[in-house]
């Protein structure tokens, strides 16, 4: 521990170089000048970053440093990935929903999470291989609570439609990048704007595909860590 004096005079300080006691006059811990340094700059400059700051956030009209989405609606007061929690969502003043997609068998883009409807459902039926019409036959609300039943798993271009002017979408592709082309479609047939919607994947190919086919809209690769044992 450094013993660092307020004024300059003769003081007994502990050198960082010899850590016996010593006199040495007017000195100061190396760290202080840079502490000093550091103040004086601030004080000085202060306004102006403050300025440039500002200037820079009209400029680039960024977003808030935070945006509460909502992860598969308001899921959890309602069934995940339904218009209910959509809607729920937004009522709840979010900034954004996030929503997962399967392409169908017909190539339709739907709202659902796992690759089959068993966990929502009940029923057992692989997305990819299933019909818009077979999938929209099943309750995918009764799960959480019976007020919801009667629920239905939604398309995309259903859960778009429920999207304010000022609101956005975070597009989770839980497919591959077969998806892409009728992404395209719907997002080129909706009133949607591109700054109000943004594309995330785990799938690398996806991410790529989606960059290559819009270029107009955001579009992220997700990852995750897993801890080594």
């Amino acid at each position: 521990m450094f013993c660092l004096p307020r004024k300059k005079r003769d003081v007994g300080v502990k050198s960082p170089v010899n850590p016996r006691w010593k006199a040495v006059r007017g000195w100061k811990h190396p760290e202080m000048h840079t502490v000093n340094s550091v103040r004086r700059v601030v004080r000085q400059g202060s306004f102006f970053l403050v300025a440039v700051m500002y200037i820079l956030m009209i400029a680039l009209r960024t977003s808030p440093a935070q945006m509460i989405v909502a992860h598969r609606g308001a899921s959890e007061a309602a069934p995940e990935n339904t218009i209910v929690a959509f809607n729920l969502a937004w009522k709840q003043d979010a900034d954004a929903i996030e929503g997962d997609f399967h392409l169908t068998a017909d190539r339709h883009i739907v709202a659902v999470h796992d690759h089959t409807t068993k966990r929502t459902s009940g029923i057992e039926l692989e997305v990819a291989k299933s019909t818009l019409r077979q999938l929209q036959q099943l309750d995918v609300g009764q799960w959480k609570s019976a007020r919801f039943g009667g629920q239905r798993i939604p398309t995309l271009k259903q859960v778009l439609a429920t999207i304010p002017e000022n609101k956005k979408i975070l597009i989770e592709i839980k497919c591959g990048p077969e998806i892409v082309p009728e992404l395209k479609k719907v997002l080129a047939g909706t009133n949607v704007q591109p700054w109000q919607t943004m594309v995330i994947s785990f799938n690398q190919h996806v991410v790529a595909a989606v960059k290559r086919a819009i270029a107009h809209v955001k579009v992220f690769w997700l990852t995750s860590y897993e801890r080594a044992v």
